[in-house]
């Protein structure tokens, strides 16, 4: 089952059973904010809360964040597109694109958060 956890400002997280966050991610997403057109990277996204969380936050820099689990990565994919809208100009453009790559011959799926 998957649920929808809104921010502060409005963006929606969704988690699953397996994919879920807690304080830490909250305190690691205050604790290394980027300032608001700077490049980020979220490594091991998870549900990609660090890097909504920027978003909800204010950030409009390009943000790529990483993921191995495959569930984790489609929970990103679906709060991009229940959250932002392609002609929000509050919000900006924001994208989810799925790339994957090898490493040792495991398939790597990945997304971006752009701004």
């Amino acid at each position: 089952m998957t649920t929808c956890e809104t921010l502060t400002h409005g963006t929606c997280v969704f988690l699953s059973q397996r994919h879920r966050f807690g304080t830490d991610a909250m305190l690691l997403a205050d604790f290394c904010r980027p300032r608001r057109a700077e490049f980020a990277a979220d490594l091991c996204g998870g549900c990609g809360i660090v890097a909504l969380r920027w978003h909800d936050e204010g950030h409009r820099g390009t943000c790529v964040s990483v993921e191995l689990n495959g569930e984790a990565h489609g929970l990103l994919a679906a709060a991009l597109a229940f959250s932002v809208s392609a002609d929000d100009t509050v919000v900006g453009e924001v994208y989810s694109t799925s790339i994957q790559a090898t490493v040792d011959g495991h398939v790597i799926p990945s997304y971006n958060i752009g701004g």
